[in-house]
């Protein structure tokens, strides 16, 4: 069965058949859809706690954070994370999944602020079913030759345990660059109104990045 909805995933055009293998899959997956709700309320904890310190009298923070401007980014199950708190609560401005499967209701319901999937080559596109119920522009950046340990310290912590994983074909610190570099550029855009260049197309510096933009309502 997961098998199944894992393919109609991978290979079906049709956008309704990929949210009803998503939903399927997501419901045999019951203990992910249990801890995405223990993760997003513990983010939107935080943000509650910070605005309390921003607004408290006389403390160290009083006055020191600008509200306006915050972005959540995350990486595997957390990434999928960003996306539900995005979903449940619009004080986050914009967000980032780093190669996580898009678990929560979000992929039903879509949420109104931009948003980025960062993927590794061995799961690209793998939230393709996801993309036509987000409301805003949605950045898809693939980079090639990397894998999901990439995306964490573990590449440069323990090279050993990242290619006992299955390595990568790219060099460790070269990906952590370039993952930098373009979660950098989506929060100066889309935080700080800034120009941000690097999302508009290829890049002549990072030749291993494959970059999409989908606008709302751009389903394919």
């Amino acid at each position: 069965m997961r098998d199944s909805l894992l393919n109609v995933l991978a290979l079906s055009k049709n956008q309704l058949e990929r949210s009803n293998a998503a939903k399927q899959l997501r419901e045999l997956n019951g203990l992910f859809e249990e801890s995405i709700q223990v993760w997003s309320a513990d983010a939107r904890f935080v943000l509650n706690r910070i605005e309390l310190l921003n607004s408290s009298a006389s403390t160290r923070f009083t006055g020191r954070f600008d509200l306006t401007k915050v972005g959540i980014r995350e990486m595997s199950f957390g990434g999928a994370n960003a996306g539900q708190v995005c979903r449940l609560d619009p004080r986050f401005k914009a967000g980032i999944n780093m190669d996580g499967f898009q678990y929560g209701d979000v992929v039903e319901v879509g949420f109104d602020q931009p948003f980025m999937f960062m993927y590794s080559e061995e799961n690209a596109d793998m939230n393709n079913f996801a993309y036509g119920q987000f409301k805003n522009t949605v950045y898809i950046v693939k980079i090639k030759g990397s894998n999901h340990s990439n995306f964490s310290e573990l590449s440069l912590i323990t090279p050993l345990l990242h290619q006992l994983l299955g390595g990568s074909k790219i060099d460790s610190w070269r990906c952590l660059k370039i993952i930098n570099s373009y979660v950098l550029a989506f929060f100066e855009k889309h935080l700080n109104v800034s120009n941000a260049p690097l999302l508009d197309g290829p890049s002549l510096e990072y030749p291993e990045v494959v970059i999409e933009t989908r606008k709302a309502n751009d389903v394919r």
